[in-house]
């Protein structure tokens, strides 16, 4: 959601497009960055062109940060782009942000 703060991200928000893909929830943004070196070089292919944002979220009390693959145009297309992470063992759930 957008009234989530973004705390990092890779270029302007212009990117953020309809859908989304959420692939994982940290406990540090630092860490979310690195994941999302770590999921550029194993799915190179389903990346390409496509950009994330590392959200801010208190859930319960807590403070989490969520990795997401923004650039998708819907959640057809979010859905279909996490197919091939779940085929692969890597969590990703189809998002829309609104």
């Amino acid at each position: 959601m957008f009234d989530q703060a973004v705390i990092r991200h890779a270029s302007s928000l212009a990117c953020l497009t309809p859908g989304s893909a959420s692939t994982r929830r940290t406990y540090s943004a630092d860490i979310a960055e690195q994941e999302w070196q770590r999921l550029s070089a194993k799915f190179s292919e389903q990346l390409n062109g496509l950009d994330h944002v590392v959200q801010m979220a208190e859930v319960n009390g807590r403070i989490f940060h969520r990795l997401r693959v923004v650039g998708l145009e819907d959640l057809a297309e979010a859905s279909a782009f996490c197919e091939t992470f779940v085929a692969r063992n890597t969590a990703c759930l189809p998002v829309v942000m609104r």
